[in-house]
């Protein structure tokens, strides 16, 4: 009994062996790789590759192949029997969308009938299959004028707060394909980060691409992506250090997602392209936006494409106060920064090409004075006007806007068009310039509700988070109060004030709301423009509010808090005086909220007249627009006011200001002034 056990057990080994032989012994077919379509390839997600092997059958039997199969991966060939020394070609089809992953190994290939007699090629033959998440293509030009750009270096970056790191990089070839993989643990790391792509060959060619948050799998890097770039990224970008590239683009992770999806609205950064919104309406031929881009596009390419003398001119013109750029992406960035410099040298420099089209120049515009080829700078102006509810709630007379925490941006709606009535909604736009859709807990745009009428210049961001509207109200309204209250929401734009807003009682009443703003206590102040008072509802409750009775004709409208607490008041004065008339000049009141009401420091006039919009800066200074200045002869002009001492230490005119109504005040503290041309 026991001799038959160790018998039986003796052909379990015996046949255990057997079956190893079939994958260590010699092969009975082997593979011979196609050096045309070699097994060791790289793919993206949206990309596929052909691998072929030849398939020879060594054994004197004749055998019919099977071959395992392999997600992502498509077999034809070799599917009829294979008699001796006879061989089959196998081919592969690998489909980028469909692999979980990199293979390695294989294929493997088993006798029909039985599955455990396979082979599969040597290890230096076998697939090496690399899933690549990004892949593209580096090239001058777009359309059919195309040159590749090969054995340039391109390396993605993830920029955040502490500057960019390099989580991939890939040189390209003859085509100028690149493909770079990113391991999950770098996707994990850096998720949320924008992501961004450095091409670079020579000293001149630096070309740029921007991924944004989410991964892209394929892009294309040329002329007008870097262009978008310099654009979109001006904030956070700075070629100067370039070998640093830690310090390249650096910022809060919030502001460069935001910054990215802004490049996105100029720019496909799948195609290289123009975007659809630059080439739709309200764009497209209806501003010069798309134009621009495509001559400033055109301007780099000679560089590009020829290096040499071409990249010489370029940064001829580019140069600004003795800084000559180094290299493509430097030239750019020279006139995103300084765009009134040099408009004409290099509007001229940009007609030698003409490979991105449109451009100022091609195709020709109509011959009018209404339209001109150079601009006056090379500001890049990308208009939205769609509310969410186009048709019944377009976009009338915005006034005012505001930005959340989370990009949304709050804008007041003055009038409904085609009418002389003021419109009862508020417009709420993503930080792409889309309307807000309310999808996963987010405002919907339009807003109604919460005694909405003809909203103007007033709208703010509460300490608690709440958004407020000033109310102008005017106009026809049969269940409305048409002299205006505030209104206030949630930050899914739920109307928290009741359908006629906040009023207040006498003497605290609002009338024809403008400026309005939240201190850091949620104190609201307001300027109640018809009755000549600063109104503040304390701690955003409007059955506790105060007031302060300025002299009649004030006219209240602006309102900034400085870091002192200091409410700034502007007043716009002369509203019912002729244009020329200095009578009665504009005034500037500084405020301070005690606890037994609002204390007045400080009248600081003459001031230009009809002020409008006020701006504090970083360091305090007081900003104010003058629609009409007291000086002789009369002109509009922005005054700075000193915020300790009251003092105005500046009265400025010129740079295009024309009746300007709109402050504000970048991170570098630089004034940009909108203007009402009045």
């Amino acid at each position: 009994m026991a001799r038959r056990r160790i018998y039986k057990i003796g052909i379990v080994v015996l046949l255990a062996l057997t079956i190893g032989v079939s994958y260590a012994g010699a092969p009975v077919w082997t593979f011979t790789p196609d050096a045309n379509f070699p097994p060791t390839v790289t793919v993206g997600k949206t990309s596929t590759a052909t691998i072929k092997y030849t398939i020879t059958n060594k054994s004197r039997r004749t055998h019919q192949l099977i071959m395992k199969p392999i997600m992502g991966i498509t077999s034809s060939g070799c599917t009829s029997p294979l008699v001796y020394h006879q061989s089959c070609t196998l081919t592969l089809q690998v489909n980028g969308n469909e692999l979980s992953g990199s293979v390695v190994g294989g294929p493997i290939l088993c006798s029909q009938g039985n599955p455990n007699q396979c082979y599969q090629p040597s290890e230096s033959n076998e697939l090496k299959i690399k899933l690549a998440e990004i892949t593209g293509k580096v090239q001058s030009g777009i359309a059919n004028n195309v040159i590749f750009i090969n054995n340039a270096s391109v390396t993605v970056y993830a920029a955040g707060p502490h500057g960019s790191k390099v989580v991939g990089s890939s040189i390209t070839n003859a085509n100028g394909e690149f493909f770079i993989t990113l391991a999950p643990e770098i996707l994990k790391t850096y998720k949320g980060y924008t992501l961004y792509v450095i091409a670079r060959k020579g000293n001149d060619l630096i070309l740029t691409n921007i991924i944004g948050t989410e991964i892209i799998p394929t892009l294309v890097v040329n002329e007008l992506t870097t262009v978008a770039t310099a654009y979109a990224m001006a904030q956070f970008l700075d070629p100067s250090k370039l070998l640093l590239e830690s310090s390249l683009i650096k910022g809060s992770l919030k502001s460069l997602d935001i910054a990215s999806q802004m490049n996105h609205n100029l720019v496909n950064p799948v195609t290289g392209s123009f975007s659809s919104v630059i080439a739709s309406p309200p764009n497209a031929f209806e501003t010069n936006a798309q134009r621009s881009l495509g001559s400033l596009a055109n301007l780099l390419l000679p560089c590009v494409r020829y290096g040499g003398s071409d990249c010489t001119f370029l940064y001829d013109e580019t140069s600004f106060n003795g800084i000559r750029p180094s290299n493509v992406l430097d030239a750019i960035y020279s006139i995103v920064k300084h765009p009134s410099n040099n408009v004409s040298g290099i509007f001229n420099l940009a007609q030698t090409t003409t490979v991105y089209m449109p451009s100022l120049t091609i195709p020709a515009l109509p011959s009018s004075p209404n339209f001109q080829s150079e601009p006056d700078a090379w500001t890049i102006a990308v208009k939205f006007n769609r509310s969410g509810n186009d048709t019944s709630c377009p976009f009338g007379g915005p006034g005012g806007m505001v930005q959340d925490k989370d990009g949304f941006i709050w804008i007041t709606n003055n009038t409904i068009q085609g009418t002389p009535d003021s419109s009862n909604w508020m417009i709420v736009l993503k930080s792409n310039g889309e309307p807000a859709n309310g999808k996963n807990w987010t405002p919907n745009s339009p807003i109604f509700g919460g005694g909405l009428l003809g909203g103007g210049l007033g709208i703010c961001i509460a300490a608690d988070e709440t958004i407020w509207q000033g109310n102008f109200g005017w106009g026809s309204c049969s269940t409305c109060i048409p002299n205006g209250s505030a209104s206030q929401f949630t930050p899914l734009g739920h109307p928290i004030s009741g359908a006629n807003g906040y009023q207040s009682a006498p003497p605290n009443e609002l009338d024809r709301v403008q400026g309005i703003i939240s201190d850091k206590h949620n104190n609201i102040w307001m300027a109640s423009v018809a009755n000549n008072k600063v109104v503040v509802f304390r701690k955003g409750v409007a059955s506790d509010a105060i007031s302060y009775q300025e002299p009649d004709m004030s006219y209240p409208f602006g309102i900034v808090i400085n870091n002192k607490e200091r409410a700034w008041v502007t007043n716009n004065g002369t509203v019912q005086l002729t244009e020329n008339s200095s009578s009665n000049p504009g005034s500037v009141y500084v405020y301070k909220l005690t606890e037994s009401g609002i204390k007045l420091l400080k009248i600081i006039s003459p001031v230009g007249l009809r002020l409008k919009e006020i701006a504090v800066d970083s360091i305090g200074n007081i900003w104010v627009a003058s629609t009409v200045d007291d000086t002789t002869p009369v002109s509009s002009s922005v005054y700075q006011i000193d915020g300790n001492n009251y003092n105005i230490i500046g009265n400025y005119t010129g740079g295009g200001i024309a009746g300007p109504w709109g402050l504000a005040i970048d991170g570098n503290d630089h004034v940009w002034v909108g203007n009402f041309e009045s």
